[in-house]
């Protein structure tokens, strides 16, 4: 029987060890059918001998091994893609995280749409708070790489498909816009966060050993579902003062045309009200 969904982790380098933590919270979703393509882009060996250890552990794990790319591999990426055996396709960053409900949100949004997003945390030290984009935001640039969606069916129809990036250009970006141009592109936008987001920084980020040490604290976390839905509250609450803030202060957001406030805001408290009412 083919996988329900497929998910695509990118990774490089020296991210061998943030990869059992990834994986491990694929593994642990509430959808069971699915298969795990890593694609590596120039490989230390010391990842390659972790990743072949998950391939076999599970056969649902595929490695597609190659050598480092001019940019961040997207040529891989399309390789890859040629073999896929699922209607749907996600990817997941190997510095993220997914919640157990994260691929039935997606096969939800997938109703909707054939190019989506759902909505990620975005963790800091010990808090988590929505990450939600406005739509226009989304139709311009899409979302965050382990956010996004597409069924296979659509992207059999772009004219290239993932391709090195220009320069100065956001990989991700560049596909997505990719998608959203297309005629038979249908967009949705899902407000219920179901990943934690864990934001690179400046180039070239935290050091592997310091991001794993990042994850580890997540994953205990998400491991007991009572504490995670402290999390998950708290970051409700915030969301709440946020819009209080906005209320009595318009001029304070910064990044976002006040003529789009409103749609966002009130879909972000109409999520919160859901999660209340529930």
């Amino acid at each position: 029987m083919n996988p329900k969904i497929t998910i695509i982790i990118p990774t490089t380098t020296d991210r061998g060890l943030l990869l059992p933590l990834a994986v491990d919270s694929i593994l642990n979703q509430t959808v069971q059918e699915f298969e795990i393509f890593i694609i590596g882009d120039g490989m230390t060996e010391n990842s390659r001998s972790v990743i072949l250890e998950l391939v076999a552990k599970d056969a649902r794990i595929r490695f597609f091994d190659h050598p480092k790319h001019s940019r961040r591999g997207e040529e891989y990426r399309h390789e890859a893609l040629r073999t896929c055996r699922s209607e749907y396709v996600t990817y997941m960053c190997d510095r993220d995280l997914l919640l157990p409900n994260h691929f039935q949100n997606l096969l939800n949004s997938f109703k909707k749409g054939n190019f989506i997003s759902v909505t990620p945390y975005m963790a800091k030290g010990n808090e988590i708070f929505y990450n939600v984009i406005s739509m226009s935001y989304f139709m311009k640039r899409g979302g965050v790489l382990s956010a996004v969606g597409h069924t296979l069916a659509l992207y059999r129809k772009l004219p290239y498909g993932w391709r090195t990036t220009p320069e100065d250009f956001p990989t991700d970006v560049y596909m997505w816009q990719q998608f959203l141009s297309h005629t038979d592109c249908e967009p949705f936008y899902a407000l219920e966060a179901s990943l934690l987001y864990f934001k690179r920084g400046d180039h070239p980020g935290l050091p592997t050993s310091e991001r794993y040490k990042e994850l580890k604290y997540w994953v205990e976390i998400i491991k007991n579902p009572a504490i995670l839905q402290n999390y998950e509250e708290d970051a409700h609450r915030k969301l709440l003062l946020e819009y209080v803030k906005i209320r009595t202060s318009w001029f304070s957001i910064k990044g976002r045309n006040i003529g789009e406030l409103p749609e966002a805001i009130m879909n972000r408290i109409g999520l919160i009200f859901q999660k209340i009412l529930k």
